[in-house]
């Protein structure tokens, strides 16, 4: 290990996103590969964005028949803090795979949803389980309220 080995992780995180077959853009999605370095560079991460994009054609089927959880953040690419919370929803995704499905809808492009679910401020998280909404959180919310959440849902 080098003398600047743990400084160096600690003040410049390891971040790349390696885009398959899509246009580049600020947010790692379905489709991309993302990379990122981890514990003082001395492994690597590879791992599919499980964070899946809703529309309100699909919201139906993909959100209220699932038969796991679903946590759907309400977001807009304007909106400062929607953009702020968007990693902890990768995070949330990843740590919670094969229990939960993590999604979010854009409500400039998806307005009949927001509509359905009132959704008048943004980011608002929702937690879906059987087809109802069983949690609520607006604006940034810490992690772990996010993760309590979901727990509920999973019990």
């Amino acid at each position: 290990m080098g003398s600047h080995d743990g400084l160096f992780s600690r003040a410049f995180p390891c971040y790349c996103a390696i885009t398959l077959g899509r246009s580049f853009g600020s947010d790692v999605g379905p489709g991309r590969l993302e990379i990122r370095g981890m514990e003082r560079f001395t492994s690597w991460e590879i791992a599919m964005s499980d964070v899946i994009e809703f529309t309100d054609s699909g919201f139906d089927t993909e959100v209220l028949g699932a038969d796991a959880p679903v946590l759907v953040d309400f977001w807009a690419p304007w909106c400062g803090p929607c953009r702020m919370i968007a990693p902890m929803v990768e995070e949330l995704a990843v740590e919670n795979t094969g229990s939960v499905k993590v999604g979010k809808i854009n409500i400039d492009d998806n307005p009949q949803t927001a509509q359905q679910f009132n959704v008048s401020s943004i980011p608002t998280m929702m937690v879906f389980k059987g087809g109802e909404v069983v949690g609520r959180l607006v604006g940034v919310q810490p992690k772990h309220k996010l993760q309590e959440l979901l727990d509920e849902a999973k019990g």
